[in-house]
């Protein structure tokens, strides 16, 4: 008898660490993640812990939570990450559930996300349309519902997020490998005004696939040269403007022209 109570103890207490809820959040772009945790909140320059209090969307409840506004986290991540421009995250619950939210969303007032939170029962937050309890960790985003940017309900849990930028739209950035990518935002930004390259840009100059072929055949310098003057360098006029951005730029953008 002693022995079957020892084997469905040890039984209970090996699925309760199956089920265990990981306690930290994992943020992810790409290939890079971090961890928010504890060790998060020291990091040097990072977004300012918050305390405040509002009615739960969930329980209408006053609660407490502790966190970060999320338009100070993730231009916090936006940094380590070294992204411009957020298109979308992709949020992941204890269930499974997915949801997408656009980056536009994250800098609404009042969205939070809540890393600890008070004045609610043992059993979790409570939701009334369920009728049920639910565990909120290790992270619950809440969005303000009458902001015009957001178009879903609120709030989530949530036990990871995936960041995307805008290469999941743009043609160019699409799988292209890391060391371009600063290039082709600079040619996306100062040269697909006018050409193109694979189907994404103007059609007031020819398209990249036809004059990279003549601009390969140039050295950095000469490229250079041409890119800054083009009509002083082919000696006649021609309806191309002047590259005005910096040298890092410059050269960020013959190396991605050279990789095509």
């Amino acid at each position: 008898m002693k022995q079957q109570v020892f084997i469905f103890t040890l039984l209970l207490f090996l699925v309760s660490k199956a089920f265990a809820i990981n306690e930290s959040l994992q943020v992810s772009f790409k290939d890079k993640v971090i961890t928010v945790d504890d060790n998060f909140q020291k990091m040097l320059g990072g977004p300012t812990w918050k305390v405040v209090k509002r009615i739960d969307p969930n329980s209408k409840t006053m609660t407490t939570y502790e966190g970060y506004e999320l338009a100070d986290f993730f231009s916090f991540l936006k940094k380590k990450f070294s992204i411009e421009v957020i298109h979308h995250i992709e949020t992941l619950a204890i269930d499974g559930y997915k949801l997408n939210i656009e980056g536009s969303a994250l800098e609404s007032k009042g969205a939070f996300l809540a890393l600890k939170v008070y004045d609610i029962p043992k059993r979790g937050l409570y939701n009334k349309m369920l009728k049920s309890y639910f565990d909120w960790r290790p992270s619950y985003i809440l969005l303000d519902p009458k902001s015009p940017k957001v178009s879903v309900a609120s709030p989530y849990q949530v036990k990871a997020i995936k960041i995307y930028d805008e290469s999941i739209i743009n043609p160019i950035l699409t799988r292209l490998d890391e060391t371009y990518q600063a290039g082709a935002k600079v040619f996306i930004k100062t040269c697909s005004k006018c050409h193109s390259l694979k189907g994404f840009g103007g059609k007031k100059a020819p398209a990249m696939n036809l004059v990279i072929k003549r601009w390969k055949l140039k050295k950095d310098d000469a490229l250079e040269a041409f890119l800054r003057n083009p009509q002083g360098t082919l000696k006649r006029k021609i309806q191309m403007s002047a590259f005005n951005g910096s040298q890092k730029e410059l050269s960020e953008l013959i190396k991605f022209l050279r990789s095509l």
